[in-house]
């Protein structure tokens, strides 16, 4: 139920072909002039021009609001027990103090539980993708064997509607199909369906590898 599907060395040879049709489209488009001195003075500008920064990549995020319900009564309770404590506390201080002392408490939390997660994470962000799989793998495995911290998560800041588990598999299912391990991809987007049955973003990129 919570095994890693197996490493697979296949290479979807339409991913590599997809890359080499955008480059032969922007030199069909024009972009490359067709007289030959000005192909040279073409290239030397490439060659000496340094390279555009890199874009940083979109996340989808899946809010589920319920989650946010576990939250303001963590809230709520830290701000009652501050009141308590230190009855001279404005009932105000006491919830902007207890709001940050929960951000606080989830921020370091998250960084213990979730390190993986979060290495992956920015790896992904900054297009490294074959450095961001092997993160998500420990990210799921770690999960799979802490379901019930998983379960808990909204307590520690996280209210997305997906587990982390998922987030795993799906994050990792993404960063294979873009460095063309298309047989990954498709294994680890089924392993997510068995894990959420309901999952659109497996299913329709599922759809999308099977083309």
């Amino acid at each position: 139920m919570c095994s890693w599907p197996r490493r697979s060395a296949a290479v979807d040879r339409g991913a590599t072909s997809a890359r080499s049709t955008r480059t032969s489209d922007g030199v069909s488009n024009g972009l490359v002039p067709h007289d030959d001195e000005l192909k040279a003075e073409w290239a030397g500008a490439t060659a000496t021009s340094p390279p555009p920064p890199p874009q940083p990549l979109p996340v989808i995020r899946q809010m589920y609001w319920p989650a946010l319900i576990p939250q303001a009564i963590a809230i709520g309770v830290l701000a009652f027990t501050l009141r308590i404590c230190l009855r001279t506390l404005d009932p105000l201080a006491a919830v902007l103090v207890a709001s940050l002392a929960y951000v606080i408490v989830c921020r370091v939390v998250r960084a213990s539980l979730a390190r993986d997660h979060v290495r992956g994470m920015k790896a992904f962000r900054a297009g490294r993708f074959d450095e961001a799989i092997p993160h998500f793998e420990s990210s799921y495995t770690f999960w799979c064997s802490h379901r019930t911290l998983d379960g808990w998560r909204s307590l520690y800041g996280i209210a997305s509607y997906n587990p982390y588990r998922v987030m795993a598999l799906l994050n990792a299912a993404f960063c294979c199909s873009q460095v063309g391990k298309r047989t990954k991809a498709i294994e680890l987007y089924e392993q997510v369906l068995r894990e959420s049955p309901n999952n659109t973003i497996a299913t329709v990129s599922l759809r999308m590898l099977a083309r």
